[in-house]
């Protein structure tokens, strides 16, 4: 089994704490670390260091080096530009086929927290074992627990199985409250994890399949026999490639696609209020973090890494963060908003 991490997100959502040089995948949430090694933490222990690799942005290339120090630099490849994830995907298997062209490729995002290793390598076997099989293109669905809009969605079809696994019978966008309501309602809807599993051969025939554009830019790849010819071939094709996600250039389109429910718990943490689920609270229902003094606030998320005192009086369901690089007062109710902040 090998593993892609893919850490070239720049996490929009958690400005001013993320900035382009330190993204959301680089910071320690928890207190246990950054996310990114976490994610490395929990896989390394299923499969050997020196299959796991980290296709990142070229800004934060050696931070990534710093926070995985057991990575060799052939380990760690830096992204010349943003291209979103069917793009790198696309790269790790071309490099990845040079000399596992029949092995299996695990894709896990480098900022999800998973606490439950022993059910996650459980999930990634089965999922691993039905890529196997059915040499097709195998994802991992969570259970909702909400109505939330903000991922997509899975829909399984429950009279298709294959091991613990359903195919798939369609992928639906971020949806509204009321159609999220509708789908948590229904047994077999599933948060999209974005943690898949395939063999390097099956994506690579599906991309070539469904993304021929995409393909016929990086196909030099294929060729590139000498990894210093690799290397420099792909720093020159990777920034002409199309942004568009694997999800809706591959998965959307493709007949093969399953889905393996996960048992294990799951965060994204894609958002300042996911960090409630994840932080202890005061008396008052407050999360905070620094130099803060609060008076009659109540509900709010208060960090402050800078060295100015913060302070409040009187508010509430706040998110207050404040760092070197800026200040954010954001009402919880407006946190997928973050994302708009340009400066």
């Amino acid at each position: 089994m090998l593993v892609v991490l893919m850490a070239g997100g720049s996490g929009t959502r958690f400005w001013p704490l993320s900035t382009p040089a330190r993204p959301k995948q680089l910071l320690n949430l928890t207190g246990d670390g950054s996310l990114l090694q976490l994610t490395y933490q929990r896989i390394k222990d299923l499969v050997p260091s020196e299959n796991i690799y980290v296709f990142t942005g070229e800004g934060i290339q050696s931070a990534v080096g710093r926070e995985i120090p057991e990575l060799s630099e052939n380990q760690i490849v830096a992204e010349p530009a943003a291209r979103n994830t069917a793009p790198c995907i696309a790269a790790a298997a071309l490099w990845l086929r040079r000399k596992h062209p029949d092995e299996t490729m695990v894709v896990l995002p480098a900022d999800h927290l998973i606490t439950d290793i022993a059910k996650f390598h459980r999930c990634l076997k089965e999922a691993d074992a039905l890529a196997r099989v059915s040499k097709g293109l195998v994802t991992l669905g969570i259970k909702p627990t909400r109505a939330e809009t903000g991922f997509g969605y899975i829909e399984a079809d429950p009279e298709r199985t294959a091991g613990r696994g359903f195919a798939v019978k369609g992928f639906h966008e971020k949806p509204d409250s009321a159609t999220a309501k509708r789908y948590l309602a229904r047994k077999h809807f599933f948060w999209n994890s974005g943690i898949f599993v395939w063999k390097v051969s099956s994506i690579l025939e599906s991309l070539y399949m469904h993304l021929p554009e995409l393909m016929k830019i990086l196909k030099p790849l294929e060729s590139a026999d000498k990894p210093e010819i690799w290397w420099k071939t792909f720093k020159e094709l990777f920034p002409k490639t199309p942004s568009v996600s694997v999800d809706y250039g591959v998965l959307e389109k493709a007949a093969n696609v399953y889905v393996v429910p996960a048992t294990f718990d799951w965060n994204d943490i894609g958002s300042w209020p996911a960090l409630e689920s994840i932080r202890s609270r005061d008396a008052h229902g407050n999360i905070v973090q620094g130099s803060v003094r609060q008076i009659e606030t109540k509900d709010c998320m208060i960090i402050n890494e800078s060295s100015v005192p913060l302070a409040t009086i009187g508010v509430k369901d706040l998110i207050i963060v404040s760092t070197k690089d800026g200040v954010l007062v954001c009402h919880k109710d407006k946190a997928q908003e973050i994302r708009q902040i340009k400066f």
